[in-house]
């Protein structure tokens, strides 16, 4: 049986405190918050695609674009980016 699965996705990204920064695993600081005032991160679009060819073989496709808010803006060079991952996935 083929299908196709689409996942639009829409998030907004905000810092807790004015003292908290962005952090990567496992809980490495990356940016500090301290610098500035501002509690918006970003927001990201992605749109998920999943190809179901037949029972064995999925192909896969994300792509996302995240927009950098005012915190991002103030702390580093505030630059938007693209984000794009093909994957296929074979099932025994």
């Amino acid at each position: 049986q083929k299908r196709i699965v689409i996942w639009p996705n829409l998030e907004s990204l905000w810092r807790q405190s004015r003292r908290d920064g962005i952090y990567s695993i496992p809980a490495v600081l990356v940016q500090a918050g301290t610098v500035a005032n501002s509690l918006f991160i970003g927001s990201q679009a992605d749109l998920n695609i999943e190809w179901e060819q037949n029972r064995h073989i999925t192909w896969m496709v994300d792509g996302a674009h995240f927009f950098s808010g005012a915190f991002l803006r103030q702390t580093t060079s505030g630059k938007s980016v693209n984000f794009f991952a093909p994957s296929i996935s074979y099932r025994f």
